[in-house]
This record gives C-alpha cells, structure tokens and sequence, in this order.
C-alpha cells in the first residue's frame, strides 16, 4: 500500500487555504512523528504508524534512520536536527531510541526562549521563533529542524529577468511580475493533459535533491484535490526521460508561513493521541500525557542564484491533571455559552448580583498564543 500521508498532508491544509500561498515540510511532521510513536502504547501508538504506513515500530525507527543518514549525505546543502526537551525525567528506552535512532539532543526543559534558542541556530536565523510561551502543564517538547540551502546548477541571469504577468488565483487580471528566465535550456521537462512539471538540479556533490515545479493546466485546487501517489509517480518518471530544450519563466519568491498541524493530523486518523485516552506510558509511567500542539514555521526564498529553505516543527506533550474524573460525579464541561455571575451573599435576592457576564465566544487559543 503506497504511503499517502504526504499528500494527505497537503490536500488537508489546502483546504482551509485554497486562496492563501502555504508552505509545509511534511518530512519533518513524519519524522517526528514517529519519534514520538517511540513513547506511545496501543491505539495510540497503531494509529500513528498506521498513518506514517509503517507495520511496527521497528521498522518506522529503521525507515527514519535512514532517511536522516541520507540527508546527512547531502550535509553540503541540507541539515537535519531533532531535540527532546523535558521538564521531568523520561523512560530510558525512550530517551536511548531518540538518542541513537533520531540523533535527538536531550535537555531539560528551563523555559521557551530556550527553544526558542536552538530554532535560531539550527535555521541559521531565517526563523526567530516558533513559541511565544511554555503551555500550562507542559511535561516535553518534541523538535525537529530542516535547513536547506543551494546554488541552481544552471544560474539565472538577473540581466536575462522579464517582467510578464502573473495571473493570482481567481483573477481574470494579470500583475506584472519579474520573472527570472532561461530561453532554450535543456530540462528535465514533462507534460501531460493535466499539467507541465519541469526539474531543476542544485550544485551539490550527491545531487539526489532537486526541485519539481508543476504547473496545472486547471484550476490549481481542482488540480490538488485530484492529486494522489500515482499522479505523483507518473511526473517523477516523466521527469526522467531525455532533457528538452525549455523556455523557462520563473518569478521569484518569498513564503513565510506558520500552521498548527494538530487539527489536520486528527482528522487524517491520529485522533487518540490528543485525547485524555492517550497511552504514553513509553515515556513516563507516573503521567497521563498527550499531544497539544504540533506546530511548525516554514521558510522559503526562490532567487536567481538558488533556493533557501527552512523549517521547524514543534510537537508538546501535555500533562494531564492528576485526578481522575469520578464516575459517579456529575459532568460539568463548560464548553457552549455560559452565563458568569459575581454575587453578594449578605445582599437579598434581587439586589444581590455585583457583575453579570455572557460569555459566548471565546478567542482561540492558537491565536492567543
């Protein structure tokens, strides 16, 4: 069964941006995932591998691995780097497995700015940071760092850039764009009744990491919601038949981009792990833990001498509170609108209310954050 978790990824999150410019890096979301999977018992554990595609647990700490010890072979345009923060002391298993299977810095976990920290230094200060604060009950933060930076192979001219339009989403109207080109180059080109894609090669010494650029022929969310792995496959082969000789324009670009991923991973299947039924007893035995957020902020420059990227992902584990609910107790879960009263007790009914509150929206808390 193909792995659809990537592109999963990317229909999910388009649908709540299908006007907006995104960028993701589901790589990093996989990896540490499956970190985090290393902590993780029963359902929570089978419907995270289940989603990453994996049989066991074994074989998504081996399939990682490699992944790491390949991008590490490309360590003249690429790093990778993963951290477990912790407040409290973990498994030793745990800790071993994200220490030698993911290559994981381990700390203790003092406050956000330390976090914040190692973002700046992995991503060369492209990203300032990822929090603005530790989220109550906080017991670990997972982290993930992908770094990216290389020279096209074949350089754009900044004297040869043309400015021609640029047609935005659900405009009839062209904007002038400055647009770098190439006029007769031979490129990996291919093109079907639904898109053209061309590849792009960079300056490294294992030149195993390109760019593909696709351009749809319909609508650009007709074309994602329709998209699937044997679509992708079918470009990925194309692009390997002989060069062709290509006009290319090309504008540039800059995306800075920050997404909770929580609530797309739970609707794409991981949803026991961010409940209070979650099972990480591989991390901690005296806790009730979760997932709280997962979030991750992007970066991406496109000029004429090459292409930066950058990403981090964020991932809290959140303790519960130690007291059970009592089964026999009434359940009073104050989230629909409510009514808050301050009240005078000495004062008689009907002269007795200090400050009467409707509360019937309550801001976000990603966007409080």
């Amino acid at each position: 069964m193909d792995n659809n978790s990537e592109i999963n990824m990317v229909k999910k999150l388009n649908e709540n941006n299908n006007k907006d410019n995104f960028i993701i890096s589901p790589l990093a979301i996989e990896i540490i995932l499956a970190l985090c999977a290393n902590g993780a018992e029963g359902k929570t554990q089978s419907e995270i591998l289940r989603f990453l595609n994996y049989n066991n647990i074994k074989e998504a700490n081996k399939t990682s691995k490699k992944i790491m010890e390949n991008l590490h072979k490309n360590k003249d345009i690429i790093s990778i780097a993963n951290a477990v923060l912790t407040k409290t002391k973990s498994k030793e298993d745990f800790i071993f497995k994200a220490i030698n299977e993911y290559d994981a810095k381990i700390e203790e976990l003092i406050n956000y700015e330390q976090v914040n920290t190692w973002v700046r230094k992995k991503t060369k200060n492209n990203i300032i940071k990822i929090i603005n604060s530790l989220t109550p009950n906080l017991f670990m933060i997972l982290l993930n760092a992908l770094y990216f930076e290389a020279l096209w192979s074949i350089q754009f001219d900044q004297k040869d850039n043309e400015v021609i339009p640029f047609y935005n989403i659900n405009s009839p109207k062209g904007v002038g764009t400055m647009m770098m080109t190439l006029r007769g180059d031979l490129l990996n080109y291919y093109e079907n009744k639904y898109l053209q894609a061309i590849k792009l090669n960079y300056v490294s010494k294992n030149n195993s990491i390109n760019a593909i650029i696709i351009l749809p022929k319909d609508h650009i969310n007709t074309f994602i919601n329709q998209l699937n792995n044997e679509m992708y496959k079918e470009i990925k082969e194309g692009l390997k038949k002989p060069k062709t000789k290509v006009n290319l324009f090309l504008p540039k670009f800059e995306v800075e981009y920050k997404i909770n991923m929580g609530h797309i991973l739970y609707d794409l299947g991981i949803r026991e792990a961010f409940t209070n039924n979650a099972e990480f007893k591989g991390i901690s035995d005296n806790e009730d833990l979760h997932i709280g957020e997962v979030l991750q902020k992007n970066y991406i420059i496109i000029n004429e001498q090459g292409t930066k990227a950058t990403s981090v992902t964020e991932m809290e584990i959140i303790l519960e509170s130690l007291k059970s609910k009592d089964p026999n107790a009434k359940d009073f879960i104050v989230n629909k609108p409510f009514l808050f009263l301050l009240v005078n007790e000495d004062f008689p009914i009907g002269h007795d209310i200090l400050f009467f509150t409707k509360i019937c929206n309550i801001e976000d808390y990603d966007d409080y954050n």
